[in-house]
């Protein structure tokens, strides 16, 4: 049910509205427990995870729902493929976890074909760290600002040079973050005496269908107007969207 959940939801959004509108061949780095590839279906997909329960559960799911992609468990830092591989590759919230992301990322940039994109979702701050309690809770080594970001791109040897950069979800994380609770508060008397059926509310069809869709709306339109600062919102961090192309050329770094 992750992927009815409306931060997962416009966190998808906010990856897709960056990919090229082309097909080809795209990589997911991390597909976790809701696949960006479901939505990339115009390409050739291929997902990585480090996990392979992960992977068969994915797997399992693609085929239930009659989705075409290749899922291989690997690390993101030893990529099992080619140079030149990919047209597109997507990650959301992975880098974060990997200790040696200049490594991963490049791995990045050697299977990326040129002038292909890369698209990186990951948790932001302002001094791009993490604190300790971030760590022991969820697996974060650092969090990211522009600095790291650019730090990325010189340990590519700027073969991927940043495109654009956005600090997305401060409003998501301000209003819904304790909005969902509100909702699920709601939906327990539903689920436990009027239908008994005992459902989630994200496992509801008149929430898929309906509520979904007009909250993500709405939260994406509001967070247009704040993410192209990097900065917080009433002391909310925000998550940090960055854009790379690659470069064959001896083409100067873009100032973003």
């Amino acid at each position: 049910m992750f992927k009815f959940d409306v931060g997962a939801a416009s966190t998808q959004n906010a990856i897709i509205s960056k990919v090229p509108a082309r097909g080809g061949t795209a990589l997911e780095i991390g597909i976790g427990i809701s696949s960006i590839l479901e939505n990339l279906q115009q390409f050739t997909c291929t997902g990585v995870d480090i996990s392979q329960k992960t992977i068969e559960t994915t797997e399992h799911l693609f085929k239930t729902h009659q989705l075409q992609g290749t899922f291989i468990q690997a690390d993101a830092t030893s990529l099992p493929f080619a140079d030149n591989s990919f047209d597109v590759i997507v990650t959301s919230h992975v880098f974060e976890h990997i200790e040696d992301d200049e490594k991963a990322f490049r791995e990045v940039a050697r299977v990326l074909k040129p002038d292909g994109t890369f698209i990186m979702l990951v948790p932001g701050s302002l001094d791009g760290t993490a604190p300790q309690e971030e760590w022991e809770k969820c697996g974060h080594y650092r969090n990211y600002n522009k600095a790291e970001v650019l730090r990325l791109q010189k340990a590519s040897s700027d073969t991927l040079l940043l495109q654009s950069i956005e600090y997305k979800h401060k409003v998501h994380n301000l209003l819904w973050n304790k909005g969902k609770h509100i909702i699920r508060f709601l939906n327990y008397p539903i689920k436990k005496w009027l239908l008994r059926d005992n459902k989630d509310v994200e496992s509801r069809k008149i929430y898929q269908r309906l509520f979904l869709p007009a909250l993500s709306l709405g939260l994406d339109c509001l967070d247009k107007l704040t993410h192209h600062k990097e900065s917080y919102l009433l002391g909310t961090k925000f998550n940090v969207l960055a854009v790379f192309k690659k470069i064959v050329t001896d083409s100067k770094p873009k100032d973003i």
